[in-house]
């Protein structure tokens, strides 16, 4: 993690702690989406330039896009790698896109896997932001008009006490999976953050974690 990445991490995070005595876990981005602007019609840019400086589609806490068609096939395609999985148990975003994600990857997992909804893994609302372009500022908690970066982190943090027990599945979104990476000093690849990418994390000590992209390797 370059020493720019780990300060924006650092102060996103606000202190935020792991708990401890945290075992095997595994994360699940939601599939691809559709992207609804604020006037209700869709885009498929997913950055532009406005005034020479880059700008991200937000799709945050407040937005609850559906999966695109697309995105139904990514979460459909990964249940085969569930099944290789000792996934005993799925939490998931109350948000759409993270529902029918779940929903679909585990249509075809025996005895259908147990899934709760947890409000603490929501993304982070954005607020005036969301259906819109964003300059990184909003990304990274420098925004005064978003969800607070420190409460935030604080609900990631209570959401990974799920984790605890064993066969956990965490399925939520981009800037959860970066707040748990953070708070564990993993450096994150650009490819593990894309949709569907099946992660797990293994703890080597109570300070130490390894992440493998589950998806990259089978």
């Amino acid at each position: 993690m370059s020493e720019e990445d780990q300060s924006h991490t650092l102060e996103f995070l606000k202190g935020a702690k792991a708990p401890k005595g945290m075992q095997t876990f595994w994360f699940l981005r939601h599939g691809d989406t559709e992207k609804h602007l604020k006037d209700g019609t869709l885009t498929t840019e997913g950055e532009k330039l406005i005034a020479s400086v880059k700008h991200w589609y937000t799709q945050g806490g407040g937005n609850n896009n559906t999966l695109s068609a697309l995105g139904r096939m990514q979460a459909r395609g990964i249940a085969p790698l569930l099944l290789t999985q000792d996934i005993t148990n799925i939490r998931c975003s109350p948000l759409g896109r993270a529902v029918e994600t779940a929903t679909l990857a585990r249509l075809d997992t025996p005895n259908y896997i147990p899934m709760q909804y947890d409000d603490n893994l929501k993304e982070c609302d954005y607020g005036k932001w969301e259906k819109d372009y964003a300059p990184l500022s909003v990304f990274v908690g420098k925004d005064p008009d978003t969800q607070d970066s420190a409460e935030f982190s604080h609900n990631i943090m209570i959401a990974l006490e799920a984790c605890r027990q064993p066969g956990q599945l965490l399925v939520a979104h981009a800037n959860v999976l970066r707040t748990i990476t953070g708070a564990l000093g993993i450096k994150l690849p650009r490819s593990s953050c894309a949709h569907t990418q099946l992660l797990r994390f293994d703890p080597v000590s109570e300070d130490e974690w390894i992440l493998t992209n589950l998806s990259a390797t089978h």
